[in-house]
């Protein structure tokens, strides 16, 4: 198997595993608001999860599309950075600059 393969897998791996916890953090938002009743804080975190979901979507798509060697111009250096900058590195300090 050839290095950008396993790479891209790992990589679809781990917005797999945000996606999926995007879905959980939904899922146990939802089933909170309807025992105790719902309040703003609430609804921003179901808004975060909704919009982590969204944000994972194009990104599983694109680095399952580099593992199964389906892009055009078999550039898979270009693609494999633009996912992990656009994926992983700018949420990350998106939320480093949100906090501190």
């Amino acid at each position: 198997m050839k290095w950008y393969k396993i790479l891209a897998l790992i990589l679809f791996l781990c917005f797999c595993v945000v996606f999926l916890l995007c879905i959980y953090g939904f899922v146990a938002i939802s089933k909170h608001m309807e025992d105790y009743g719902g309040e703003i804080g609430d609804s921003f975190g179901l808004l975060i999860c909704i919009v982590g979901t969204v944000f994972t979507l194009p990104f599983l798509y694109w680095s399952f599309k580099v593992f199964k060697e389906r892009i055009p111009g078999k550039n898979y250096y270009s693609h494999l950075a633009l996912i992990f900058l656009l994926g992983i590195a700018l949420p990350f300090l998106f939320i480093l600059k949100l906090f501190f």
